[in-house]
């Protein structure tokens, strides 16, 4: 059979919950099923324990059908870094390798467990670099491995909502992901990363306008009339009062090739 036509499955990993979408084969498939499972609270074990172990007991049902699947990880268990341009470096050896030596500095000896990959721009551009801890991406492989599903990609929230607007996004523009707990604000300028900070919610209501105001500060810049794009996952506390803002469809993973060079 085609792969075209072989049945998708868009799962979202995040400490709350897992979402299961799953697509009827085809050139435009259709939403067949949506599931949602609450994850028990992770404890004492990684912040990923919990929506490990509802994805094993989903696939571990009895109907679970084959089809190729793509996984999206929440912004809670992905780190990411924007690195300046380095002409000294000659491929994708060095390049990975001063991407994790940057992580390391950042994040101290944690950083070492982690798989870091690139998204790398044009000669002169910055990079965008993302980290993973190693453990939850073995596990996930192996979960999959022994279910009827085929792994097919594997992205963090950020690449995929990126990649679901490909050429679509203003060249000076805000970027928000917002989620349960977390949000992920970036800048680009002449379509290159600036900066990308991740922020804790606690619950309380944010004004988007106030933290990209105070994103301008640290940075040292003047607004260059952006445009501000936010994709919300959940029903996350984000005051869009002030700003005129373009939602971003839900990020959903695709059959096509993992993010950054591969995550696995």
């Amino acid at each position: 059979m085609s792969l075209l036509w072989r049945e998708r499955i868009s799962i979202t990993l995040a400490p709350q919950q897992v979402t299961l979408l799953r697509y009827a084969g085809g050139i435009r498939p259709a939403l067949r099923d949506r599931k949602v499972i609450n994850c028990a609270p992770a404890g004492d074990g990684p912040a990923w324990r919990g929506a490990l172990e509802a994805l094993r007991e989903a696939l571990a049902h009895p109907n679970t059908a084959a089809a190729d699947a793509g996984i999206v990880l929440s912004n809670h268990f992905v780190r990411y870094l924007v690195l300046p341009w380095n002409a000294t470096l000659a491929g994708e050896r060095e390049e990975l390798a001063f991407a994790a030596a940057r992580f390391h500095q950042v994040y101290g000896e944690i950083a070492r467990s982690w798989t870091v990959r690139l998204s790398a721009g044009k000669p002169g551009a910055s990079a965008l670099a993302a980290a993973v801890e190693k453990a939850l991406l073995d596990a996930i492989v192996a979960l999959l491995q022994n279910s009827p599903l085929r792994l097919r990609s594997l992205q963090p929230a950020l690449m995929a909502a990126c990649n679901s607007r490909p050429g679509a996004v203003a060249p000076n523009a805000w970027i928000a992901l917002a989620e349960p707990g977390r949000l992920l604000l970036g800048l680009q300028r002449g379509g290159n990363w600036q900066s990308l900070r991740s922020r804790p919610l606690n619950g309380e209501m944010v004004s988007l306008a106030e933290l990209i105001d105070q994103e301008l500060l640290l940075l040292g810049v003047d607004p260059a009339g952006e445009k501000v794009y936010l994709h919300k996952s959940g029903n996350p506390p984000v005051d869009v009062r002030g700003l005129k803002v373009e939602s971003w469809p839900a990020a959903v993973a695709g059959a096509g090739a993992a993010m950054t060079r591969g995550l696995q």
